[in-house]
């Protein structure tokens, strides 16, 4: 009969934690293409803008680039201006 091997807590949570960094790094990669070829990075380049000024530069809807934002800010890739609520 087999027995169950004890498992490392110590191991287990480092595996976790580089699992979780990896998957973080992915996500964020996919961001960076999706601003890359929808033109928000060169919308952006333009100067701060809201969420609608973004979409009107880039073509997209509003609803999208506020999406996309939201992901970029909790990536930490993107700040807001403490005077007003447009990305730069």
């Amino acid at each position: 009969m087999a027995t169950a091997a004890a498992i490392d807590q110590s191991k287990l949570e480092a595996f976790m934690g580089k699992m979780v960094g990896d998957m973080s790094a992915a996500m964020s990669g996919a961001l960076v293409i999706v601003g890359a070829k929808s033109g928000l990075y060169k919308a952006l380049a333009q100067g701060p803008a809201t969420s609608a000024e973004l979409a009107e530069r880039s073509g997209l809807f509003e609803r999208y680039v506020r999406e996309w934002l939201a992901r970029r800010r909790r990536r930490a890739s993107s700040t807001m201006m403490p005077t007003a609520d447009a990305m730069r």
